[in-house]
């Protein structure tokens, strides 16, 4: 494919050659139009510097790095970390999740010498970054500045973009098959009379996950959604629920279902139906792997409520339902219990909210490594104030399907 798109400024001057597929892109995300069958005109407005142009977007692309980036010092409650993922192709690739569902407010950021005037792109995946209450902090920002370390002044000069829900536009705006959203965000810059810019991504009370973006080429399989399309989905969905779940949610009652054989889809059918101080004993019981992968509706979360799994088999994402479910005051038992897979589904299906006095009993639990690790972020998450968490005797399994 030949660069055969004449690109022009919003002055007619013309600035470049484009592919076709990246003028189309480009019209279709608002940032072109059209003047003739072989030549787009440019009105991206967003760029603190007046002479961006296209041409020198697609030669000065930054992609994210995981290992450029490091924790800012300042902020004292980072959490977070770099790790070795699966992209949506499959192949691993180095990625950096910060924040959490807490209000641990982490920075991290990473600087670079570019020299003066220089036109730049950041280009970046985001997965994550907003929660189902639409208070959460996702902001990408440059700091532009003269020397290695930058001043207080340079820094409230800062250009900040609001990245959470769909407050800046991302470039790219896609559904994953697990119903998440990936989007891509290129964020154009020019450091002015400043050698150096430093870039950050900033999150609070939702986890966020950077990638390097892939070419765009690559998402064009994927459904395109934004951020209110997913939203208006889930809207739907818990409105179309909410009628039901009153009906069948109670207070105050127990159920005994010792050694009974179930789905996930079945196990959280059940926890949809429970509603305070509520007894539940499940002993010796397994909950099998659900074919329908869909996330499934467990209903609100529990106060003062018994569970009771202890001797059972189940899956990661049926914990994932009942860590979620827990309020204030509640005790769940899972001693001598086997978690049977490697924890790869069910771990962000659920917002996990810090509750308080809330027991946790995992004595003798059998998981794997992987499995052990997702649970330890999971009861991390949920602990608040006087919450008790027992993990004595944890048995370490191969990992692998049990």
């Amino acid at each position: 494919m030949k660069k055969n798109i004449i690109v022009t400024d919003e002055q007619g001057q013309q600035i470049g050659l484009t592919y076709p597929k990246r003028a189309k892109g480009l019209v279709k995300n608002g940032r072109a139009e059209y003047t003739s069958d072989c030549s787009i005109k440019m009105l991206d407005t967003r760029d603190p510097a007046s002479d961006n142009t296209e041409v020198r977007k697609m030669s000065n692309v930054i992609n994210f790095n995981a290992r450029d980036f490091h924790f800012n010092a300042a902020c004292e409650s980072n959490v977070g970390s770099r790790m070795i993922t699966t992209d949506k192709d499959g192949n691993s690739v180095e990625s950096f999740t910060i924040g959490d569902w807490h209000w641990s407010w982490t920075e991290i950021m990473s600087t670079r010498k570019l020299g003066r005037d220089f036109n730049g792109v950041f280009r970046f995946e985001l997965h994550g970054g907003y929660n189902s209450t639409d208070d959460a902090t996702s902001r990408f920002s440059v700091i532009l500045h003269r020397e290695e370390a930058y001043t207080d002044a340079e820094y409230q000069e800062r250009f900040v973009y609001q990245i959470e829900r769909s407050s800046y536009k991302p470039l790219i705006s896609k559904k994953m098959p697990n119903g998440h959203l990936i989007r891509v965000y290129e964020i154009p810059f020019n450091t002015g009379d400043c050698e150096y810019a430093t870039f950050a991504f900033t999150a609070m009370h939702a986890e966020q996950t950077m990638f390097p973006a892939s070419d765009n080429e690559s998402y064009s399989a994927l459904d395109d959604m934004t951020y209110e399309q997913m939203t208006a989905h889930r809207d739907a969905d818990e409105a179309a629920n909410h009628s039901s779940l009153d009906r069948k949610s109670f207070d105050g009652y127990s159920t005994n279902m010792q050694g009974a054989v179930i789905s996930e889809e079945a196990f959280a059918n059940m926890l949809s139906s429970i509603g305070d101080g509520c007894d539940i004993s499940f002993q010796g019981c397994k909950i099998l792997k659900s074919e329908n992968h869909a996330y499934l509706n467990i209903g609100r979360m529990t106060d003062g409520s018994d569970f009771d799994l202890s001797g059972s088999e189940l899956t990661f994402r049926a914990l994932s339902m009942i860590i979620a479910k827990l309020g204030d005051g509640c005790c769940a038992s899972l001693c001598s219990s086997t978690i049977t897979d490697n924890g790869e589904s069910g771990f962000k299906e659920y917002e996990i909210s810090p509750v308080d006095g809330t027991v946790i009993d995992l004595n003798g639990l059998k998981a794997s490594q992987k499995a052990l690790n997702c649970i330890t972020n999971l009861i991390s998450m949920k602990s608040g104030d006087g919450s008790v968490v027992n993990m004595q005797g944890v048995v370490v399994l191969p990992d692998g399907n049990k």
